[in-house]
């Protein structure tokens, strides 16, 4: 599937980041020792419309579709996403 991602990326106008992010899922900094108890921070981002809904579900569809495919390092990420 050459050239599958370029697509999706064109289709969604995603520019490429001025740093490259070499991992598809950045995961949560590791705590030691004591602060390893502490609590997670309440979520206070605002709720999002159904228009912008439908725009990460598409996304997410056309990511997984690829990441079942052919790439398999991109369902962690996409996993937190869903899940969020």
């Amino acid at each position: 599937m050459p050239g599958y991602i370029d697509k999706v990326r064109q289709r969604f106008k995603h520019q490429m980041p001025n740093k490259p992010q070499h991992s598809p899922f950045q995961p949560q900094p590791r705590k030691f020792g004591v602060a390893a108890q502490d609590p997670i921070d309440e979520d206070i981002t605002p709720t999002i419309d159904k228009e912008r809904i439908t725009r990460i579900q598409q996304v997410v569809g056309m990511v997984l579709y690829y990441a079942r495919a052919v790439d398999l390092t991109a369902l962690p990420g996409l996993s937190g996403i869903a899940s969020e």
